[in-house]
């Protein structure tokens, strides 16, 4: 996907060109998709016309070659059907290849700085540009995603765009907003947006002083949902007017800010393993609401009520940032986050309600902190006869904290010196040797220069 996303970006490079050489006029694209036995190709044809009369046959358009996909080929062509006086020449393109890891997604070059050379070797380009979307599904299969989610590659090469938020102009963007008790809703958007203006946000960092804003200024409300239900109110005008909410204010306030402020964002409500979660049963009902939020040509993932804080079970916020929440890894994002639509899942192969259940919760920094797998990935009791272990591979060594719980009628009792982490080059064994039969919970933590990060927890039962 790197090769691919060179190529693409040496396509679309925006150049300018002199009127004096001859150039392409852009009249449209269109694609298609064919099954050659056991291969797919992806083909598109880009229309216009030169402005001069060159000959065709002499213009030089290259061919590229992109690594496990095939080879990239394009030509310039008569077009015998002209369509429209600007319609006389086309540009086809395909690309080849077997594609055995299904779900790739082909973004279509814009057709700004496309670069193909006259008979004098003078290089020319387009004016104008359309793209196009589309998902490589079983042979024979197209899916079309012109306006569907694009998926973010694997769990290793994800790169959250928040590495390009510049931190300090996001807290000097807060502090030149008003307090939200001073103001309406509809004028704290309005300053929201001069504020994105005075300071230049980018689509991102929009995003996340909204994220930021909220919870910073909104807080869950934990006492009426564990003492009184009945008084929750769902709504955003509630949540910005009292200052507090639960998930489906929270979402659809960032909702209401964020296409004020000129961003896609969509409103999802799905399953998610929090409060009232049940683990290892197969919820009847939808339970949580997040979002998602386009940057660039892809979709991010964002909870920000779990990003504010959590809850007490007597009703106590406690509020903390999370940015592990904002534009998350989504391989990490749905093992507590699962829409019914599959096409927000953003992941490749999409999951069951099943496969949620059974599989690991694991945090979102998990990934972040370049952890790849762990084994056993099994959420619920795992039955051991006192010795158990686990593997977590990653990409660079991180400190491990292993505390170890024996459930003793009901209360946890702390167990040392009976679990520890054997380091590998790209691996790390954790065993833990059980001496007392029962009921234990195994939490594992990492050490970031003496700051504790959760990653995921077991539940073991040591029987005989």
């Amino acid at each position: 996907m790197k090769n691919l996303f060179v190529l693409m970006m040496s396509l679309i490079c925006l150049l300018s060109f002199s009127n004096s050489l001859p150039h392409f006029i852009f009249d449209g694209i269109q694609s298609y998709h064919e099954c050659i036995e056991e291969l797919d190709k992806i083909s598109f044809t880009i229309y216009g016309s030169l402005s001069e009369d060159i000959n065709p046959e002499k213009m030089i358009v290259p061919n590229y070659f992109i690594e496990d996909m095939g080879e990239f080929k394009c030509s310039l062509l008569n077009n015998e059907e002209k369509e429209n006086e600007r319609r006389t020449h086309k540009i086809v393109c395909t690309i080849v290849g077997s594609f055995l890891i299904k779900g790739y997604i082909l973004d279509e070059p814009k057709v700004i700085g496309f670069d193909f050379n006259d008979e004098n070797g003078q290089t020319t380009w387009p004016e104008e540009y359309e793209r196009k979307i589309f998902l490589i599904g079983e042979c024979g299969e197209k899916k079309e995603l012109d306006n569907e989610p694009v998926l973010l590659g694997t769990a290793d090469d994800f790169v959250s765009p928040i590495k390009n938020v510049r931190m300090p102009i996001i807290s000097k963007a807060l502090k030149n907003l008003p307090a939200r008790t001073a103001v309406s809703k509809d004028e704290m958007k309005y300053q929201m947006k001069l504020t994105k203006n005075k300071f230049e946000l980018s689509q991102v960092e929009t995003a996340y002083m909204i994220y930021r804003w909220e919870a910073e200024n909104i807080q869950y409300d934990c006492y009426n949902y564990y003492k009184n239900p009945k008084n929750l109110d769902y709504s955003e005008n509630g949540a910005y007017t009292n200052g507090k909410g639960v998930c489906n204010s929270f979402a659809r306030l960032f909702e209401s800010f964020g296409k004020y402020l000129g961003l896609d964002v969509a409103f999802i409500v799905g399953y998610s393993k929090g409060a009232s979660y049940v683990q290892g049963k197969i919820p009847q009902s939808t339970n949580h609401a997040w979002n998602a939020v386009k940057i660039g040509n892809s979709y991010y993932l964002l909870d920000v009520t779990w990003g504010a804080g959590s809850c007490s079970s007597d009703g106590t916020f406690n509020k903390k940032l999370r940015d592990s929440y904002f534009c998350s890894n989504p391989y990490g994002f749905i093992r507590s986050h699962l829409p019914p639509d599959q096409k927000w899942q953003l992941v490749s192969p999409t999951i069951t309600l099943q496969e949620f259940v059974d599989m690991l919760d694991i945090s979102p920094e998990f990934f972040d902190l370049g952890f790849k797998s762990v084994t056993p990935d099994k959420a619920g009791e795992i039955a051991t006869k006192g010795k158990f272990t686990s593997r977590l591979t990653y990409k660079s060594k991180i400190n491990l904290l292993l505390n170890l719980y024996y459930i003793n009628n009901g209360k946890q009792e702390i167990r040392w010196d009976i679990c520890s982490a054997n380091f590998q080059s790209t691996y790390v064994d954790i065993t833990c040797n059980l001496r007392q039969v029962g009921k234990y919970k195994f939490n594992i933590w990492a050490d970031i220069n003496g700051v504790r990060t959760f990653l995921f927890a077991y539940n073991l039962n040591y029987t005989n």
